[in-house]
Order: structure tokens, then sequence, then C-alpha cells
């Protein structure tokens, strides 16, 4: 896109002189889809405002129709918004061209995508899919143009949350022993803690209240992250995403 847009910034700029300049993906999308510096670089030409440059720029640039808005913004760059209808006319041609359409880049990167990397204390929720959808994708598209692509899920299975997630299921499995409890605000309270707390009953059966609470704790932890772990990998496989 940026390789598209650049003769046409260049053409509507053309009665400001020609210069070299940029058009790059905004990171913000406040900012517009992509951005050009071009009415900045013309200023240091002309020994013009590159606000006042811009907006003239930007008039002619809002007679595209691939643009639904134009704006110019401090200290001269100028905003360009892409249309629904260059959106579909991209999505048309994706469609027509097929894998031409992705032409392997020139000068391949390495890449590593982190994405996921929901830490082990409980179920993958809504959130995770999308970002597991995401992330996914992207992988396939930069690997498919020739990338070194590789992916990663951070597994943080360490700190506060981990040692809440043995107290939870440590709470519930002394339940299963028969003792009243009082469940903490803080703790894990899903219907999983219950789970994992029974498999550790009908493992270990009330061997652990011979142990020391901390070492007691400690086993509820490892085991609980551990089997939402092997969860989180079976639901992430299920869904068509693989780490290894």
């Amino acid at each position: 896109m940026k390789k598209r847009l650049y003769p046409i910034v260049k053409e509507a700029s053309k009665e400001w002189g020609e210069v070299e300049f940029n058009v790059e993906y905004s990171k913000q999308k406040e900012f517009g889809d992509l951005a050009t510096n071009v009415a900045m670089v013309l200023s240091k030409q002309v020994h013009r405002s590159p606000l006042e440059i811009g907006r003239a720029i930007a008039q002619n640039l809002r007679k595209n129709s691939m643009f639904s808005k134009v704006e110019v913004v401090k200290p001269g760059f100028i905003n360009l918004f892409l249309s629904d209808e260059t959106y579909v006319n991209i999505f048309k041609e994706i469609v027509q061209k097929g894998e031409a359409f992705f032409k392997p880049d020139a000068q391949p990167k390495r890449i590593q995508i982190e994405f996921v990397s929901a830490n082990p204390t409980g179920p993958l929720h809504v959130g995770h899919g999308r970002g597991a959808a995401i992330g996914d994708a992207l992988f396939r598209i930069l690997s498919f143009c020739g990338h070194r692509v590789e992916k990663e899920y951070y597994i943080n299975d360490a700190g506060n949350q981990i040692q809440t997630l043995g107290e939870s299921v440590f709470l519930r499995y002394r339940e299963l022993c028969g003792e009243n409890i009082s469940f903490p605000e803080y703790g894990y309270r899903g219907g999983y803690i219950k789970g994992i707390a029974q498999n550790i009953y009908r493992k270990e059966g009330k061997s652990l209240l011979r142990k020391e609470e901390k070492e007691a704790i400690k086993i509820c932890a490892e085991y609980a992250s551990s089997t939402i772990m092997e969860d989180i990998k079976d639901d992430l496989k299920e869904f068509g995403v693989d780490f290894t």
C-alpha cells in the first residue's frame, strides 16, 4: 500500500516541487492508516510553513476516492484514512490474484511473534482466542512472504499468581478433606479449581494435610499450573494453533 500511495502523494504535491519523502503505516489508528512527511520535506526546499503546504496537498488528496479522510497535524504530517471502497478493492484483488498477490519479500527478515501467552492460572477466554487467531494469521502471512518467523508462547508460571493458584487449590483440597474453610477474596474461584483439587484428592488422599502448608501449596500450584497448561495446549490445538 505504501508503494501505491507514494505516486498519488507525489502527484498531489508536484506544484510545490519534487522531493524524496516517506509514506509510512500509522502506529495509532487515530492518526489514520498511513501518514506522509512530504509537507515537512518540501518546507525546507520552498521555505514555507509545512502546515500551509500540508493543507494544500491535503486538498488535492481529498479529491481521490481512495481516502475517506485526509488531515494535517502539527508539525506537518498528513494523515491518510483509507476508504471502505479502497479496502473492498484490495480484497477483490486478493481473491482474483490468489497467492500471486503475496510476493515473497526481496529482503526477508527474522521475526518473532509472541501471542496468547495466557498465564497457566485458568482456562482460555474469548480474548485469548482472538489473540490466537490474529497471531497465527500473522505468522502464516509473514512466513508465506518469505520471512523467517518464530512463534512464541511465553509461559509465566512463577510469581504471586501461581502462589495464589496453589493456595486456592489447597483450600478446595482441604474442603474435600472435610475441613471448614474461609475462601479469600483474592483467590481463584472458578469451577476448574474444584476439579483440580478433586484430582489431587483422588491421587493423594489426605496425605497433603500431613505436610508443611508451604510444601502442600507448592505441590498444588505445580500440579494445577501443569494441568491448566496442558488444557490450554489442547484448546489451542483444537483451534488450529500450534507452538511446537
